[in-house]
């Protein structure tokens, strides 16, 4: 919030009185430190009623920074397990629906890029009163284009739903921009 000039709030009762009528309303913001820096978590109002804690050394989240170590290798059998059959993953906007489809584009991604690794991790699992569990994991993945030979590193953001145990939904936020020139690169020497 900008401050008023002094002198107008000094001259004026109106000025002032919009002054203190101004506030900043925040959601719930829970700061954890890591390694890697401070993360913070931003929730809604309608999250805030809901919240209950966040761990970051409990299993749902180790079996997270797990999964992705696995997926650097193309190691995809534990995965498998902790993945409903229907689950959906959002790659920023794209939809990938069902396990045997993500798996197929993970699989297809290693032939893409080689070298990939996962580093800068940090994750955290989010436990509501009414059920829901969320897993936030930030990472930077780096790997090799196998058509450009353009080495990326990439900022991302991956956010797990579980349910029953199995992830049901992920979604992931990254800059897909040289990710998709890849990908374009690929298509064009199939043809």
């Amino acid at each position: 919030i900008r401050r008023p000039p002094r002198s107008t709030l000094s001259s004026s009762s109106a000025a002032s009185d919009v002054y203190k009528r101004q506030l900043l309303l925040l959601p719930l913001i829970s700061c954890d430190m890591s390694s890697t820096g401070v993360v913070a978590v931003v929730m809604s109002d309608d999250d805030v009623e809901y919240y209950s804690e966040t761990e970051a050394e409990d299993e749902l989240t180790e079996t997270i920074l797990e999964l992705a170590q696995d997926y650097t290798k193309a190691d995809f059998e534990d995965a498998k397990e902790y993945y409903s059959d229907d689950a959906k993953v959002f790659f920023n906007s794209t939809e990938v629906s069902g396990k045997d489809k993500i798996f197929e584009g993970w699989t297809y991604e290693h032939e893409v890029f080689s070298d990939i690794t996962i580093t800068d991790e940090y994750a955290h699992t989010n436990y509501f009163t009414d059920g829901r569990i969320w897993t936030n994991y930030w990472f930077t993945w780096s790997g090799t284009g196998n058509f450009t030979g353009e080495r990326l590193v990439i900022k991302g953001h991956f956010d797990y739903e579980w349910k029953d145990g199995k992830i049901i939904q992920a979604l992931g936020f990254f800059a897909d921009e040289e990710f998709n020139k890849e990908y374009a690169a690929a298509m064009a020497a199939a043809e």
